[in-house]
């Protein structure tokens, strides 16, 4: 059984996902669960801090 979550997604990132969720054949949700697994997994931790560390680089150009 499922739980059924509302987010909400700038348009462009959004875009992103329906682009990647058309590429894979994918449903956009099993795109962002895929992200989301990703991003909670043991090993994300780094990552994370990659990622973080790349938006924070391109908030402060």
């Amino acid at each position: 059984m499922r739980d059924r979550m509302n987010v909400y997604f700038p348009p462009e990132l959004l875009k992103q996902i329906t682009e990647l969720a058309d590429r894979k054949k994918l449903s956009r949700s099993a795109i962002v669960e895929a992200a989301v697994l990703s991003f909670l997994s043991p090993d994300g931790a780094d990552r994370r801090e990659a990622a973080y560390t790349r938006r924070l680089d391109r908030l402060s150009r």
